[in-house]
């Protein structure tokens, strides 16, 4: 028997070993399919120890059978669940029910039929099929690599369980030979997925500084450059008299406080990416776009004149104009600006960038106001927020009530304004809540009393509505005091 104690305890050894590892890699880094084969690690363990009880000592019964089979087969099903998860999959559901079935059969085997080995040759033939089915997963994964690939035939040379039927069907030396080496491809099995989870982890690490690297460089919500880059590139640019003239085009994206504040910041976030990838679409292969700030970017174009460099920016406008108006008019106020030879100071080119994108902005941005509110106005009727026969009956009644009045054309045209945009901050709140068939709690209906105020303040932000800001604020004011959103009442509503 020393040969059944040298192997038997040697195997008890290794695992004890290898479910420290596990379990010292589990507390590091919680990984799911980690926890899972360390728990089936464990099993194992306590699998080959009643294993050594029962070949070692003469106190052999059926109870240490059951108990070893028992955690054999638990251990088997814990280890494939781990392999599964590794393999981004899902346990199927009879795999526990199976596994219940066939712990049941040893019951049965060894507590009422007293058929022995019957219940060990059932108990390995699932056993066996749970370890070829984990072999092929990992033989099929598309991420395999060399490691893997191991694995994978060490889980179908497993799956034949040829070290349990040596002990259960053969004698002396031979049977704890071919035990030994049941037990060194398993032990390979339990460090390969040590060694597999060491290079992921590694790969991981390595990805993560790649990532790192890229976002220390580029804008993470568009993926162009950032501005650090360009603190970083401009001087080696400028110091580099192959690359001048430099050019410089700066670029403000119009309207885009108005949509983060009536459509949200997700929809203004979706405005500056179509932004960023027309810029890059345009520009050469050689020019760098940049976000320079939140609705601002920049893009540099080496070796490029002032006049190609206007006609890039022509480029630009042109492209804008082409863009569908979803859910507005794509528009930027441009400015360009040239260092053409090195005694130049690159931030005094930048300022002259600036400052012609000012002035068009200052040349547009009202036009730009008003187109993007216009549209916001078409949005309700297109998301049927507001029916368009519901606006025109309402301006219709408006005009006749000022003709009725004598109110000059002028002022019909206005009040005919406030007909038409009066709900224009309704764009501001939830879609459910418009949409709601039945009454609105509470707090939706606080919700709903601030479309006032933000039409208000949406009127406020272009001349061409700000004299009709205060109709759009107060328009749901009662003369009994019970309107909203200030509770007017009576001569004190304007």
């Amino acid at each position: 028997m020393f040969g059944a104690e040298l192997v038997m305890s040697a195997s008890l050894g290794a695992i004890i070993v290898i479910f420290t590892f596990y379990i010292f890699i589990y507390f590091l880094d919680r990984s799911q399919y980690i926890g899972w084969l360390t728990i089936g690690w464990f099993m194992s363990f306590i699998s080959n120890f009643f294993r050594y009880i029962i070949e070692v000592s003469s106190y052999n019964n059926d109870y240490l059978l059951y108990v070893n089979g028992l955690f054999y087969i638990i251990s088997n099903l814990c280890i494939f669940k781990g392999t599964l998860l590794h393999v981004n999959m899902k346990p199927p559901k009879w795999l526990i029910s199976g596994g219940l079935v066939f712990i049941l059969n040893i019951i049965i085997g060894l507590f009422i039929l007293h058929v022995q080995v019957l219940s060990i040759i059932a108990t390995l033939f699932f056993v066996g099929v749970i370890r070829f089915w984990a072999g092929i997963l990992l033989l099929k994964s598309s991420t395999r690599g060399s490691i893997q690939y191991c694995l994978g035939w060490s889980f179908i040379l497993l799956s034949t369980n040829f070290g349990p039927l040596s002990l259960t069907f053969l004698d002396g030396k031979i049977k704890f030979i071919i035990y030994f080496a049941y037990q060194v491809v398993a032990l390979s099995l339990a460090i390969g997925f040590l060694m597999l989870y060491i290079k992921q982890t590694n790969e991981s690490y390595k990805q993560d500084e790649q990532h790192i690297k890229y976002f220390n460089i580029h804008d993470k919500l568009t993926g162009v450059y950032n501005r650090d880059f360009y603190e970083d590139i401009i001087q080696h640019l400028v110091n580099n008299s192959e690359q001048i003239p430099l050019a410089i085009i700066l670029c403000d994206v119009n309207g885009l406080k108005l949509i983060n504040d009536t459509l949200g910041h997700k929809q203004g976030d979706e405005l500056i990416k179509k932004v960023a990838n027309l810029l890059a679409s345009i520009c050469r292969k050689d020019d760098l776009v940049v976000r320079w700030g939140g609705d601002e970017f920049l893009v540099i174009l080496p070796s490029t004149s002032n006049g190609n460099a206007k006609e890039i920016a022509t480029r630009v406008r042109a492209a804008l104009a082409l863009c569908p108006p979803e859910p507005i008019p794509l528009s930027m106020a441009i400015g360009v600006a040239t260092l053409t030879n090195q005694g130049e100071s690159i931030e005094d080119v930048f300022n002259k960038a600036e400052e012609d994108m000012y002035t068009d902005k200052l040349r547009e941005g009202n036009n730009t106001k008003l187109a993007v509110i216009n549209a916001l106005g078409q949005l309700l009727f297109i998301k049927d927020y507001e029916t368009k026969e519901h606006v025109d009956r309402l301006e219709s009644l408006v005009r006749e009530m000022g003709l009725q009045l004598d109110l000059p054309e002028s002022l019909i045209k206005n009040y005919c304004l406030v007909a038409k945009l009066h709900d224009i901050g309704k764009i501001t709140i939830p879609e459910y809540i418009l949409r709601k068939q039945g009454p609105l709690n509470s707090t939706e209906w606080e919700c709903m009393k601030k479309h006032a105020e933000s039409g208000y303040r949406l009127a406020l932000s272009t001349s061409e509505f700000a004299s009709i800001a205060e109709a759009i604020l107060y328009h749901h004011e009662h003369w009994d005091g019970n309107g909203y959103p200030q509770g007017l009442s009576g001569h004190d509503i304007p």
